[in-house]
């Protein structure tokens, strides 16, 4: 069945509408395709088996990451990484393939380790950022490292945005957010704010770097996006700041509502202050008949909710 919610942020609506799981019967039907190789049908049953509430399939799942074809082999890895950060399956079997597998493997048996939280991956992640030939998977290795906030990655990472030449400084200025902790935390600051100045893509990235930053400092520099940068970077700043918990981001959301010219910035606002006011709150509905925009996603049940609930003097 449709699962609306992969990543499990608590938004699966569909849910409720749907027949109920069965995850006996998952690690039943994963078993059984096991031991026909059947490729087909294990395609079809990772999906699922990667987002499986219950822990019934993670011992079926665990063959998989030594499985002899590549394309379910590598899936199943990512399956398995996800769920020991989200579902608390053991990290056993990424801590073998780590050891040994082929480098792709091993890669992302690394990356799912390093995304929950465990370093035992931190040597091969390291070599992957300057040695993997598919450019996603290094850019993918250098956000890991960034999770990860390791201080033996801090030089790569900094060597890596400090060079003009290279494709994946945009991605190390994100990952550097993460680094806040450390003893080059001023240094790294200035870094992210000089790139929140400079071309799209590095400016996207290290907007994303001050938002890991998390600090009042870091949060200016984005409230200030929202006035001086173009429409993308004005809706990623909106959609940042629904992280912010200082009261001020709230005002500011609120002028672009009101004001902004974009709707997809006016829309993304409103969303940020649907979250930081709660799903209940009436305020976000109360700065959105303010809006010139008449067709916003999030107005669409704005004037019933105040017409049942709201203060008419208001």
């Amino acid at each position: 069945q449709y699962i609306d919610d992969e990543e499990d942020e608590g938004i699966n609506e569909a849910a409720e509408h749907q027949h109920p799981r069965h995850d006996d019967l998952l690690a039943r039907l994963l078993d059984t395709s096991y031991r026909l190789a059947d490729q087909r049908m294990l395609g079809q049953l990772l999906p699922p088996a990667r987002w499986s509430e219950s822990n019934q399939v993670d011992a079926n799942l665990v063959p998989l990451a030594t499985f002899s074809q590549e394309n379910i082999r590598n899936d199943a890895l990512e399956a398995i990484g996800w769920r020991v950060r989200k579902r608390g399956m053991s990290p056993d079997i990424l801590v073998r393939v780590v050891g040994a597998g082929d480098p792709t493997a091993q890669f992302l048996a690394a990356e799912g380790l390093a995304l929950a939280g465990r370093e035992e991956g931190l040597t091969v992640l390291l070599t992957a950022v300057n040695f993997m030939e598919d450019w996603s998977l290094r850019q993918r290795a250098i956000l890991a490292l960034g999770e990860l906030a390791n201080v033996q990655a801090l030089d790569v990472l900094l060597e890596i945005a400090q060079d003009d030449m290279n494709s994946l400084r945009a991605t190390a200025a994100q990952a550097l957010g993460h680094m806040a902790h450390t003893s080059k935390d001023d240094e790294i600051f200035k870094l992210l704010v000089q790139f929140a100045n400079g071309y799209y893509d590095l400016s996207h990235n290290a907007m994303l770097g001050l938002r890991y930053f998390n600090t009042r400092a870091a949060w200016n520099v984005i409230r200030e996006k929202t006035r001086t940068g173009g429409w993308r970077l004005r809706q990623q700043a909106a959609e940042l700041l629904r992280f912010d918990s200082d009261e001020g981001a709230r005002d500011v959301l609120a002028r672009l509502v009101r004001e902004d010219s974009d709707s997809d910035v006016a829309d993304a606002a409103a969303k940020s202050l649907r979250i930081l006011y709660g799903p209940d709150s009436l305020e976000p509905d109360y700065i959105l008949i303010q809006s010139e925009h008449t067709y916003l996603e999030e107005q669409e049940e704005t004037v019933q909710r105040l017409r049942e609930r709201g203060d008419a003097k208001r």
